[in-house]
């Protein structure tokens, strides 16, 4: 049988026996076990490309066998984290889209090696990114802490962009835990940071937190009350603000004065996201009561 010579071959030709192997249909579940044993030290081969090839071969005799993907994928696992953290940026990049979506399917598996997912300062923005889905995904109750920790540190990054998905990775894995006291907090805190792509980020979110669990509302409009809204240049920023202007205008006693400045500047408004949240029935209420000065004679002003 030619797989049991394949230690012969040159890395190259390896990789030639690997494609037809995962060609092949094996005739019963026996064989695909023996193949895979067979196989199993190619995981530890020096060449990424080896490695990648017996990878596939593993994945796709066990395709349609469900209940050995658990089994199958811790194989491949640490393979697989070794290649990322050892090769070139290029091989990097696609070993971590193998491994996102092994992640995506089972992040259980992966949620102790968190850890190997943590962004570094010289990589590319695909891969940042790649890395900050796959840290959102194996998130628990066990690492939360530490990995939201990690994202906070991003959010700080001089890297807008980066920042910006870190701030949503960030309130992703918020809307998806059932303790969300320590996220409250530090979605708050970058409220703190003033830099406008940060604080519209995180208004998106503080908003979608309160839809979720508006239990928490008098600890975030406390901090939200206090924004300016020149601060909120972003059309889904002051869609977001508007709304918790209107839900929660009775908890803030600036709320008609902060929608004042929206109206002022209500004539330079193009975004259809804005205007639809400003024409919802609380926010209107607000932004009446806004625009009416009353004066101890009795005059009422209509600005």
């Amino acid at each position: 049988m030619i797989m049991c010579r394949i230690k012969e071959f040159s890395e190259w030709a390896q990789c030639i026996v690997l494609e037809l192997v995962a060609k092949y249909v094996p005739t019963d579940n026996n064989e695909i076990f023996d193949i895979m044993n067979l196989l199993e030290d190619r995981l530890q081969h020096a060449n990424g490309a080896v490695v990648l090839a017996t990878v596939k071969v593993f994945l796709q005799l066990t395709l349609s066998m469900t209940d050995v993907h658990q089994q199958v994928y811790e194989r491949i696992k640490a393979p697989l984290l070794t290649l990322v953290s050892s090769g070139s940026p290029e091989q990097s990049y696609a070993v971590l889209s193998h491994l996102h979506l092994l992640v995506m399917r089972a992040p259980f598996i992966f949620s102790l090696d968190y850890k190997h997912f943590y962004c570094q300062y010289n990589e590319s923005f695909y891969v940042k990114k790649l890395k900050l889905e796959m840290l959102t995904a194996v998130a628990n109750e066990s690492n939360t802490y530490e990995i939201v920790t990690e994202l906070c540190e991003y959010a700080a990054n001089v890297d807008i962009p980066i920042a910006r998905e870190s701030i949503r990775a960030v309130g992703k894995i918020a809307l998806q835990q059932y303790d969300v006291n320590a996220f409250v907090d530090r979605l708050l805190q970058f409220l703190e940071m003033e830099k406008d792509y940060v604080t519209a980020e995180t208004l998106v979110l503080v908003k979608d937190l309160l839809r979720k669990y508006p239990q928490w509302s008098h600890d975030c409009i406390a901090v939200v009350g206090s924004i300016s809204s020149k601060n909120v240049q972003e059309p889904k920023a002051k869609a977001a603000l508007i709304w918790m202007l209107g839900e929660y205008a009775q908890d803030m006693q600036d709320a008609p004065y902060i929608l004042e400045s929206f109206i002022e500047s209500w004539d330079d408004e193009h975004s259809a996201e804005v205007i639809k949240e400003a024409g919802s029935n609380k926010s209107f209420a607000v932004m009446v009561a806004s625009s009416i000065i009353a004066y101890p004679d009795g005059i009422i002003m209509v600005l």
